[in-house]
């Protein structure tokens, strides 16, 4: 029996077929039909379905009432049984297969019809590089083989030409002890990759190879007994034992040459090598000069053996006379030298206590040249016909914006320059004493002497006058203007101060005042209109993240002369007239 989706063919015998009523049990009719396939077994409507007759069959089809049918005619496709005329009937494929059909693997099957279906079976092509069926590699496909996995040491695999199976033949099997290393062996016979027992950290020997060539044989490496005071193998040298070798046939001038506490070269710690200025005191045992340091050590020999100080440069100006110049060469090249010419070694007149001029040398260069050098003298602050006044601080200053001061004349133009220089106030004569609280020309003010001068005479509505620091000019910073001004009465143009805006309350619309919507502190408010105990402070009125400046009548307090108290900010404002 097939499957219940399988087409089954009916077939009728002798020609006729039988129709079964199934309710009444009523006529039957015979005679030829035509040949038609009913889908699955037991699931045709007799009511409407149709059977046909091959004249040909001999067997006959019977209909049950209840729809079924049974066939009398053994061996039709779908049965499940490979039958004459039949390559197959469903999963009977008769013993074939996909190499039986022709072609390399794959999977054969059975079509509806018992024909056979190829569509699951393979052909191979062997030499595509791609492994399929039962390919066991093609071309360079192999199927991540290589010679180690194929049990061989090393080697290129390849691809038999028919593609089953590997080509072994560039595989290639170690042997150890052919003394050549192969492969993962550390060494082989007598091949020891070039190491020794040195190299394997050992002071002398001979290296072997273990026998399985895994590793090296060290037993017949041995070390060497640094600190015995005896040069051994390769030890450059022991304690004691510098096999003849000095400092000087190190290279060195002279000292203690030692040995390296691992004996594998020279300690030339305890060496000197002679250097610095042979005339004078350069810090270290000797000097550049061979020949003049062995002249003057021996004379003097703790200019070697300690340093060669002033007393050697001094000795070496008699015992090196081709090494050490003299006087009037324009270098100090003595420690008998002061200077020499134009080399002062650094010095100028006002290292020496002046307060300026040019610095000579003497012409044996003991002593530095001062007849040029200059100590000002005389008021800063008005013209003493000398370079310069008593105040080293206060000429200075000067000087440096207006060097004819020193150089030449202290002028009165230099004494008006001082006059108002912070450097020379306080400093005597006829300068001023800014922070003495008494103006003296030219001061502006000092302190809180202000000439008389307010706020308001410098333009201000009011505020508090001031003095700079250095008593040049008047201090405004705390001056300010009135503001606040009477915006809901009055155009804002005319009565808002730069930076105010004409703010408006925004209920009632009948109250209003000038507001800087811009303030840090109390600093950048203006002064408020006479009258009232309310104050004016900086603060964030309207909760918007901004300061005004107010005045606020919180709490009671009373507004400036004609400003109400604004009853929802709790602020002075001027009230819209009738």
């Amino acid at each position: 029996m097939g499957c219940p989706s399988d087409d089954v063919p009916i077939a009728s015998s002798g020609g006729s077929a039988t129709r079964g009523d199934t309710s009444t049990g009523g006529d039957t009719e015979s005679g030829p039909s035509t040949a038609t396939m009913m889908t699955g077994v037991g699931s045709g409507d007799v009511s409407s379905g149709s059977t046909s007759v091959d004249p040909d069959s001999t067997g006959s089809t019977t209909f049950d009432p209840d729809g079924t049918s049974s066939t009398g005619i053994d061996g039709q496709c779908g049965d499940g049984e490979v039958d004459a005329e039949e390559q197959c009937d469903g999963r009977d494929l008769g013993g074939e297969d996909c190499p039986s059909q022709g072609f390399d693997d794959g999977l054969l099957g059975c079509n509806p019809d018992c024909t056979f279906d190829t569509t699951g079976c393979i052909t191979r092509t062997c030499g595509n590089d791609v492994i399929e069926g039962s390919e066991a590699c093609d071309g360079a496909d192999l199927a991540g083989e290589d010679c180690v996995s194929q049990g061989h040491d090393a080697g290129t695999l390849a691809c038999l030409g028919n593609c089953s199976g590997f080509d072994l033949s560039g595989c290639v099997d170690f042997v150890c002890s052919n003394d050549v290393i192969e492969g993962t062996e550390v060494c082989d016979g007598a091949d020891l990759a070039g190491h020794d027992c040195m190299s394997e950290g050992y002071d002398a020997g001979v290296l072997g190879c273990l026998d399985d060539c895994s590793g090296y044989d060290l037993s017949g490496c041995f070390d060497f007994m640094c600190g015995n005071d005896a040069t051994e193998g390769i030890e450059v040298c022991d304690g004691a034992d510098l096999g003849g070798e000095d400092c000087v046939s190190q290279g060195h001038d002279a000292g203690v040459l030692g040995c390296l506490g691992d004996c594998t070269g020279y300690d030339a710690s305890g060496c000197v090598d002679y250097a610095g200025d042979c005339c004078a005191d350069n810090g270290s045992p000797g000097c550049a000069d061979p020949t003049c340091t062995n002249d003057v050590c021996a004379v003097d020999p703790f200019c070697c053996s300690n340093t060669w100080d002033a007393v050697c440069g001094g000795e070496a100006f008699t015992l090196c006379p081709a090494i050490c110049d003299f006087c009037g060469d324009g270098a100090i090249n003595s420690p008998v030298e002061t200077c020499d010419g134009m080399d002062l070694g650094g010095a100028s007149c006002t290292s020496q206590g002046f307060d300026g001029g040019t610095l000579g040398c003497l012409a044996d260069c003991s002593d530095f040249d001062t007849t040029s050098c200059i100590a000002f003298v005389g008021d800063c602050c008005a013209a003493n016909g000398t370079p310069g006044c008593d105040d080293p601080g206060c000429s200075a200053a000067v000087c440096a914006f207006d060097p004819l001061c020193c150089s030449l004349s202290w002028d009165a133009i230099c004494g008006q320059e001082a006059a108002v220089e912070p450097a020379c106030q306080g400093v005597g004569g006829t300068c001023p004493n800014c922070g003495n609280g008494v103006i003296e020309a030219p001061e502006a003010c000092d302190g809180a002497a202000l000439g008389g001068q307010t706020c308001v005479s410098q333009g201000f509505d009011g505020g508090t006058l001031g003095c700079q620091p250095d008593c040049s000019a008047l201090d405004t910073s705390g001056c300010a203007f009135q503001g606040f001004g009477d915006c809901i009465n009055n155009p804002p143009a005319a009565v808002c101060l730069p930076g105010e805006q004409c703010i408006v309350d925004p209920i009632g619309m009948s109250e209003g005042a000038c507001i800087d919507v811009t303030c840090t502190d109390i600093g950048d408010c203006p002064l408020a209109p006479p009258g009232g105990t309310a104050v004016v402070v900086c603060t964030d009125i309207t909760g918007e993240g901004l300061n005004e400046c107010i005045i606020d009548c919180s709490g009671g307090q009373t507004c400036p002369t004609g400003m109400v108290c604004n009853a929802l900010f709790q602020v002075c404002a001027w009230p819209m007239s009738p």
